[in-house]
């Protein structure tokens, strides 16, 4: 079979290595539990682990050789940080994305990462049966990739050579031993130790066709890759969807249209908003879509003109948003009456204010245009703590000096002193 070129990767060299007499010196090498961070680009961190099956003796970790494979058509930029106790990286490697469907990673790609752990001998990190952390490895995820991630990426041992001792320890690749550990026993430093290093993230359910090793683009390994705690390696993420600011709508009058207006604070893996219309509040219909964003961690402002109004009276909008992972989530519905005037006494008058509960930023929203009015803000105790003046459709009001709590907030027509909404909002800290 034809060899990748790339793929010869020679061993790093150890001075003084003796390979143990027995297998039963085994380092168990692992993946932490992920961790995600958003700003302007996604990025996940997963940390290393390691752990020893015999931890007499006084196992101190030496200089080592690292290898990954990672799912290319998902993530990018890969680097090293947090390395322990003053160990360094270097000559990290990276191929290409040639690797295909080999490992069956969500994204299709496959690429291969080779570097090495040096030790610093002045601080020498101490191995026993509790796995420790050695290093983080971080990327970028790509943007549009369906989240969660599951198996981004597969640690470099061949299932086939497990216990079977150091002699024996193969990796994926021609000419490829897989991870090399090597460590210090009794505290000497004048004599290193290769281990036999194994992997314990991962179960296999075997191709049939695969002989354990990469040497063609269109081998497949076999269906993908579970822990052994039948969990899926992947990031938690306890971020919304999308994160709602306001929802609005207004009709523009006779023979115009109805016209959308929401904001969102941030977004992540949010698929679309499918804008959904009803006669009576209760049976809706889609209307149209928009996208929404994979990641934004700043406003994003939205809206759609509705002008096929078929002669109704009464119509009602909402939305519905989709996630990229199925997860749905409606706004508050908005009544348009299409035979509206201007008399802001009229009970179909609907005000809301977004977010609630908010830290102290309100946006004023409602089912149709107003302006002129006022807004006093009562406490708990019915106390009129707050006035704002020229308040209409759209206007932000900053409330951020007010206590946390519940507040009521009153809007009326200062000439008539006529009430025309109430509604109460909770100030968080």
């Amino acid at each position: 079979m034809k060899h990748f070129v790339f793929l010869i990767c020679c061993m790093i060299s150890f001075g003084h290595i003796r390979a143990q007499k027995t297998d039963g010196r085994q380092l168990i090498w692992n993946i932490g539990e992920a961790e995600m961070s958003r700003g302007k680009n996604v990025t996940i961190s997963y940390p290393i682990m390691l752990s020893v099956v015999d931890e007499r003796d006084h196992p101190e970790l030496g200089t080592s050789t690292f290898r990954l494979f990672f799912d290319a058509g998902s993530l990018k930029d890969i680097t090293v940080t947090d390395v322990q106790n003053g160990y360094r990286i270097s000559g990290l490697r990276q191929s290409k994305d040639v690797f295909g469907n080999a490992f069956g990673f969500t994204g299709g790609g496959g690429a291969f990462v080779q570097f090495n752990i040096l030790a610093n001998l002045q601080n020498l990190i101490p191995i026993s049966r509790e796995p420790i952390h050695l290093f983080n490895i971080n990327f970028t995820v790509k943007t549009g990739v369906k989240l969660p991630l599951c198996t981004p990426f597969v640690l470099d041992n061949n299932p086939e050579s497990w216990g079977k001792g150091s002699a024996q320890d193969a990796g994926f690749l021609i000419n490829d031993s897989g991870i090399v550990g090597t460590y210090y026993l009794k505290e000497k430093y004048d004599q290193l130790y290769l281990a036999d290093d194994e992997v314990d993230n991962y179960l296999w359910t075997a191709s049939p066709k695969f002989d354990y090793l990469l040497d063609s683009k269109k081998e497949e390994v076999g269906k993908m890759l579970k822990s052994k705690g039948n969990k899926c390696i992947q990031p938690k993420e306890d971020a919304k969807n999308a994160e709602l600011l306001y929802f609005e709508a207004e009709y523009l009058g006779k023979n115009g249209a109805v016209v959308l207006n929401w904001e969102t604070g941030t977004e992540f893996n949010n698929r679309y908003f499918d804008i959904q219309r009803s006669k009576d509040g209760v049976l809706f219909e889609s209307i149209y879509q928009v996208k929404g964003k994979w990641n934004a961690v700043s406003p994003t402002t939205y809206n759609y003109e509705d002008f096929r109004l078929q002669g109704e009276e009464i119509l009602y909008y909402r939305l519905e948003q989709v996630s990229n992972d199925g997860k749905k989530e409606f706004s508050p519905i908005r009544k348009i009456n299409l035979h509206q005037n201007n008399d802001y006494s009229l009970s179909e008058l609907e005000v809301s204010y977004f977010p609630n509960p908010t830290k102290g930023m309100i946006k004023v929203v409602s089912n149709q245009k107003f302006e002129g009015l006022e807004l006093l803000v009562f406490d708990a105790a019915g106390r009129s703590i707050h006035k704002e003046k020229n308040v209409h459709t759209g206007r932000t009001i900053d409330l951020s000096d007010l206590s946390p709590g519940t507040y009521s907030l009153k809007l009326i027509n200062h000439h008539t002193q006529d009430l025309i909404a109430v509604q109460s909002i909770v100030i968080t800290q």
